[in-house]
């Protein structure tokens, strides 16, 4: 991941591509890399926009762009359509959904 918080814009995009495959995979389908959350918060909360600091090492664009790669997967279950023919894979999905989005979205206590 450390690659695609410092990449170039143009590397970014091919980058992010085979990290949307792996996000899939891994995350997604496996339920496996549970720090993955935890630790794009925590860049994203110390990226350059962010943090006002020029010298960050991990650019805001960047992570945002992990950010939606990581979501994107479950755009699909936003359809209710689509949704209602896999209630159960559904409902494990939005959960996980509104998890990550709330575990990224809602600002840590100080």
């Amino acid at each position: 991941m450390q690659a695609l918080l410092k990449a170039e814009p143009a590397i970014l995009k091919v980058l992010v591509e085979a990290f949307r495959v792996i996000v899939v995979s891994e995350f997604v389908k496996g339920n496996s890399w549970p720090e993955l959350v935890p630790d794009l918060r925590s860049v994203i909360e110390n990226s350059n926009l962010i943090n006002s600091g020029p010298d960050s090492e991990w650019k805001t664009i960047n992570a945002l762009t992990v950010l939606h790669a990581l979501l994107r997967p479950f755009q699909y279950f936003l359809n209710p359509k689509v949704a209602t023919g896999a209630s159960i894979t559904a409902a494990r999905v939005d959960c996980k959904r509104n998890s990550c989005t709330s575990a990224i979205c809602i600002p840590s206590s100080c």
